[in-house]
């Protein structure tokens, strides 16, 4: 018989720590409620955007478990992912296999790496086992670990990445507590989640997420990215998509590029802190769906016209420019298109801000795929297509409000912005001459097809 569990959700979207509500998990089922010390803040922000406190006050919010949505689709994302390149994922396992009682495979290891992970990830959730550790927490949390100075220290945690995560370590060195307990997003590359020095250039230098200064400079949240030699280029050609959207009015975060003992890499700020390091609220379009029906499990099991009308959905449930974003949704689908970006999935797309004034966050991972064959995708988000791509995607508008003219006129605009898209691939030296090939006969055949050569 499956035993139940219990934990707490905390959060400092007002500033101080407060707890939001109580978790009760039985492996049939997954609840919690909101608190009254969260209640009496009158936030309208709650867990996920369809669980706002405004809706269930102090009411349970019940989610059936099922093997691949075992716990509320929100607190999924805290979870260390599965993919063999996730960092954290592999220390964590290794710190539980020497239990004296490891957890069982499945649940009971998710549910253990959650309570280890689960807090200062991206977003506004903190998950802890009691209100005790939440509160240790809190007061350790800004207490920097590394000193510029210790150059080596950097060099062989890089190394350490450089090598898979296969090499041993020092025994001395922490490395749970300087790469977490913030649960790294997933992805194709390993990512870990940093604060670097603010500074026009970066050398290497960082420390774990939340403090505000390094070494006496003003500090910021990144997600650092890591090349491995099977995606050689990838880091150039994702601030290469990164540009493209910017120039094409969308919104960036800044990013920096570095090559540290060879290890090529990318850092980009995060959006979900303010300048103080207060958390924003974020979830993504995978999270949102996943909470309001029963068929979205993975990133790619909608269709884009179906993203389309769930924007719709979200204006009823919080203050939200319906309009805006989905104009500005299918927009960076045009772009993703036009670029080769073939990898822009539910996990993509995220909404930022509490339902009091929610919005389509900045882009991130816009890394044109397409330049890898294993990932030659027109769309990881399927759309009907019937007659010509371009009459295609120009019905698509329809889904997201745009009228035909309208359509036509934003798939132009893009192809526009990105018209020297394939010169700057090209000219990039870090990107393999075989990658660059690729990725650019794939753009031309679109824009071909699209009729929008140039």
């Amino acid at each position: 018989m499956e035993k139940d569990r219990y934990a707490v959700i905390w959060t400092q979207i007002n500033g101080d720590p407060v707890k939001m509500a109580n978790i009760i998990s039985t492996g049939r089922e997954f609840r919690f409620s909101y608190t009254q010390d969260y209640l009496n803040t009158g936030s309208t922000t709650g867990v996920s955007i369809f669980s706002s406190p405004d809706i269930f006050e102090d009411k349970p919010i019940v989610h059936t478990a099922s093997e691949a949505m075992p716990l509320y689709p929100r607190l999924m994302s805290l979870i260390p992912g599965q993919g063999k390149k996730n960092i954290q994922r592999r220390i964590y396992n290794n710190i539980l296999a020497k239990y004296d009682t490891p957890p069982a495979p499945g649940f009971d290891t998710e549910w253990a790496l959650l309570m280890m992970a689960g807090r200062n990830g991206i977003g506004h959730i903190d998950i802890f086992e009691t209100d005790f550790e939440a509160q240790q927490w809190y007061e350790e949390k800004q207490k920097p670990l590394l000193q510029s100075d210790e150059s080596e220290l950097r060099s062989t945690i890089w190394q350490f990445l450089k090598e898979d995560l296969s090499m041993a370590l020092p025994e001395d060195i922490d490395l749970v507590n300087l790469l977490g307990p913030t649960p790294s997003v997933g992805g194709m590359i390993p990512k870990i989640l940093a604060t670097i020095p603010d500074l026009p250039n970066w050398n290497g230098d960082f420390e774990r997420p939340g403090l505000q200064h390094i070494d006496g400079h003003k500090s910021v949240e990144v997600i650092i990215k890591i090349e491995y030699p099977e995606y050689a280029g990838l880091t150039q050609l994702e601030a290469l998509g990164l540009e493209a959207n910017k120039k094409s009015g969308v919104i960036t975060p800044r990013y920096w590029l570095a090559n540290i003992d060879d290890l090529p890499m990318i850092a980009i700020e995060r959006f979900d802190r303010t300048q103080k390091g207060t958390p924003i609220p974020i979830e993504s379009f995978f999270s949102a769906m996943a909470s309001a029906t029963t068929d979205v499990t993975g990133a790619t099991d909608t269709d884009m016209e179906r993203v389309g009308r769930m924007l719709a959905a979200i204006g009823k449930v919080a203050k939200f420019d319906v309009k805006t974003s989905q104009k500005s949704v299918y927009q960076r689908f045009l772009l993703a298109i036009l670029t080769g970006n073939g990898d822009m999935h539910l996990e993509n797309l995220s909404f930022i801000g509490g339902n009091d004034g929610l919005s389509v966050s900045p882009m991130y991972d816009p890394a044109p795929m397409r330049a890898w064959s294993r990932h030659n995708l027109l769309s990881a988000i399927p759309f009907e297509i019937e007659g010509s791509l371009r009459d295609s995607i120009i019905r698509l508008g329809k889904s997201f409000g745009l009228n035909k003219k309208i359509a036509t006129e934003l798939l132009h605009q893009c192809a526009e912005s990105t018209d020297n898209f394939q010169e700057q691939v090209l000219s990039e030296t870090n990107v393999p001459h075989e990658t660059q090939k690729r990725l650019v006969s794939v753009i031309s055949d679109v824009r071909k097809k699209l009729g929008v050569v140039g």
